[in-house]
C-alpha cells in the first residue's frame, strides 16, 4: 500500500471526526488521539486540507480545526486531490537500462494505465461524501452500542 493511501485514510478520518464535532471543531491533540497518531502528522494533514479549502483552523492555545464547507459537499475525490499524491503507482523508479527495450518502453505504457486507473478511481471517489461516511460510522456505532460495546473517549456526534 503506497504511503499516500495511509495519508488519505488519515485525512478522511480527520474530516469525519470534524463532521462529528460540528461547529465545536477539535484541536490537534484530540484528532491525534482519535487517529492514534502523532500530533505533528495530524498538523501536516490538516495543513493540506486547509490549503484545499476543506477545513479552517485557528491557531494558539485554544486553536481548533473546523470543516470549512458542509460535510455533504466534501467528497473523497476532494480529499485525494487535496493531498496531491498519485492515486496509483504501477511502475518502479529504477534507472532505465538503455540496452533493454522493456526497460526503455514499459514505464510509458504503465503511465497510460496509471492515468486511466487514476481517472476511474477519482470518478468513484466523487460519489462518496464525508457526510455519508459519518452517517455510516454513526450507524455502526449505534449497532455496537446496542450490543453493549463501549468506546470511552471517542467523538460524539454533534448537531
Amino acid at each position: 500500500m503506497p504511503v499516500s493511501s495511509v495519508q488519505f485514510a488519515i485525512a478522511t478520518h480527520i474530516l469525519v471526526a470534524l463532521a462529528f464535532c460540528g461547529k465545536q471543531g477539535a484541536n490537534s491533540a484530540r484528532l491525534a488521539a482519535s487517529v492514534n497518531t502523532d500530533v505533528t502528522f495530524i498538523r501536516k494533514s490538516v495543513s493540506a486540507l486547509a490549503k484545499a479549502g476543506l477545513v479552517k483552523t485557528t491557531r494558539g492555545r485554544h486553536g481548533r480545526t473546523h470543516l470549512a464547507v458542509p460535510a455533504t459537499r466534501i467528497t473523497l475525490r476532494d480529499v485525494s486531490l487535496a493531498l496531491g499524491y498519485p492515486l496509483v503507482t504501477l511502475s518502479h523508479q529504477y534507472a532505465v537500462c538503455p540496452l533493454c527495450p522493456v526497460s526503455v518502453n514499459l514505464r510509458g505504457s504503465l503511465r497510460r494505465v496509471e492515468a486511466e486507473l487514476g481517472a476511474a478511481i477519482l470518478e468513484t471517489l466523487s460519489h462518496a461524501t464525508i457526510a455519508q461516511l459519518a452517517a455510516d460510522v454513526c450507524r455502526q456505532a449505534a449497532t455496537e452500542s446496542r450490543r453493549g460495546a463501549s468506546r470511552p473517549g471517542g467523538f460524539r456526534r454533534r448537531p
